[in-house]
């Protein structure tokens, strides 16, 4: 799959996928693929940066808005603050987040254990 992605992201950037309305949780993890490609943009006027993705899992027990905007340090980053609009880096804030995802999801252990904050 191609994905909109940041100029700044690298191949092996896990992507946490939020959907909005009415879900309003991460529901996802990819990773990029592929090399960028600038490309015209579908949903503006002008280009953006596109690469392929590949799903690493889907979490089957999501972690939710609320439950982001009341963590003690995820409530801070920026990607919260700006109520979760664009391609956010939260690498600072992987390890809050990781543990998270975890927490809620322990069959993807194994799956997301190379990703683990340690790991970075």
């Amino acid at each position: 799959m191609t994905w909109g992605l940041s100029a700044n992201s690298s191949i092996g950037d896990l992507l946490l996928i939020y959907r909005a309305s009415p879900t309003k949780a991460i529901t996802d993890i990819f990773v990029r693929t592929g090399e960028l490609v600038k490309e015209k943009a579908s949903w503006r006027k002008g280009t953006a940066y596109f690469a392929e993705i590949k799903r690493v899992c889907k979490l089957e027990s999501p972690v939710f808005w609320e439950d982001l905007k009341k963590d003690k340090f995820i409530k801070t980053a920026y990607f919260v603050r700006n109520n979760m609009q664009g391609n956010i880096d939260a690498t600072e804030y992987w390890h809050f987040i990781y543990e998270k995802i975890i927490k809620r999801n322990p069959e993807i252990n194994k799956i997301l254990e190379k990703y683990s904050p340690e790991k970075l």
